[in-house]
Parts: structure tokens; sequence; C-alpha cells
């Protein structure tokens, strides 16, 4: 009987909560794609490459001019931003804004504050952190695109 319930509790996944002991059913999540970021040699636009377990991968662009506008406006910016408030402040397109947000975030130049979307500058000049990871980043040269791995 015992290998029977064994058998029940695997096949529907509850657990029991190690604080209160509730038994629930945990959410699934899916996975986030496999990102990676490179500076096109030739454009010198940053650029955000994904591979997402659907299997289409795709790519967004930001232009230097744009990444440096959204580095100084997170800058002189005195609370908490969210990229959407960034991107209606400078008039540029969503995707653009969203690519400098998530390199910034990556690089740790950007932490997360109030809330999930919300970031606070991790040092007093984000600027000039957005500036040397760039360099750093256009002087690495690209990554192997996101989900496929080096031999």
């Amino acid at each position: 009987m015992d290998e029977a319930n064994d058998a029940k509790k695997e096949a529907s996944q509850i657990v029991a909560c190690p604080f209160c002991g509730r038994r629930y059913m945990p959410v699934l999540r899916t996975p986030l794609p496999a990102v990676s970021f490179h500076v096109d040699p030739d454009t010198g636009d940053l650029v955000k490459r994904g591979a997402p377990r659907s299997g289409n991968a795709y790519e967004h662009r930001c232009p230097r001019a744009d990444f440096e506008a959204v580095a100084h406006a997170v800058n002189e910016s005195d609370r908490p931003v969210v990229y959407m408030d960034i991107a209606a402040l400078l008039g540029l397109p969503h995707t653009r804004v969203a690519v400098a947000f998530a390199f910034l975030v990556e690089r740790g130049c950007l932490t997360p504050a109030h809330g999930r979307k919300r970031r606070r500058p991790d040092d007093a000049d984000v600027y000039l952190d957005a500036l040397i990871e760039y360099h750093a980043l256009l002087e690495k040269g690209p990554e192997p695109p996101a989900g496929e791995q080096e031999a």
C-alpha cells in the first residue's frame, strides 16, 4: 500500500512546505531564453540575441547614441526607474531601451528596487559604468549565438 501511495505522490508532484507543512503543487515556470550580448563592430550597435525554448531565435539592437542617452537618463534620475518611463521620457522605441536596460542589469550597473521592474543605479555614475561595460564588450568581440556552445 505504501508503494502505491508513493507512486501516486510522485505522479501528482505534490510537495510539503518546509516551514508550515502544508501540501501544495508547485507551479512549473518556463525557463527564460538564453540571452547573449555583443557590439556590432561595423555599426556600434549593442545587440541582444535570444534563443527561447520554442526555437525562434531573435535579435534586438540598440544604437550606441540611444544606449548613451538611456545611461544618461538613468544617471540623472533621482528615484528608481522603469524602462518604459525612460522610453517615454526620451521618445525612443521600447525595444531599444529594453536592450539597454537588460545589458545594464546583466552587467550589474542596475539593481532591483521596489518590485520586479523598477531598477536603481548600483553606483554613483551609471553612465561611466555603462560605457566601461560597453567598451569591454566591444573589445571582447562577438559571442557565439545564444543557445550554441563553443567546442
